[in-house]
């Protein structure tokens, strides 16, 4: 089975939304997805859960929605994004 992990910066708002209802359309189509919002919960493992991105038995696919914000969250290795593509970049 086949499963995309979407990478996306929080702000501005209007993108998160954008991210959770291309989340939705793309779950409509049959592709499983997973996004932070709806997979990650208060007490969960956070850095098991980016972690997890680099493994290909779990996602087949990451798409990740490039904005000027994301760009510079990816330059910090502190923040969710940066942390996601430095497992993003072990798949290159």
């Amino acid at each position: 089975m086949s499963a995309v992990f979407i990478s996306y910066s929080h702000t501005p708002l209007k993108l998160k939304k954008k991210a959770l209802k291309l989340a939705e359309k793309l779950n409509e189509i049959g592709l499983t997805t997973t996004i932070d919002h709806y997979k990650l919960k208060i007490g969960n493992d956070i850095d098991r859960f980016i972690e997890d991105v680099s493994n290909p038995e779990i996602y087949t696919h990451v798409l990740c929605l490039c904005t000027k914000d994301y760009y510079i969250k990816s330059r910090n290795t502190q923040t969710g994004v940066g942390k996601e593509i430095i497992q993003i970049e072990k798949l290159i």
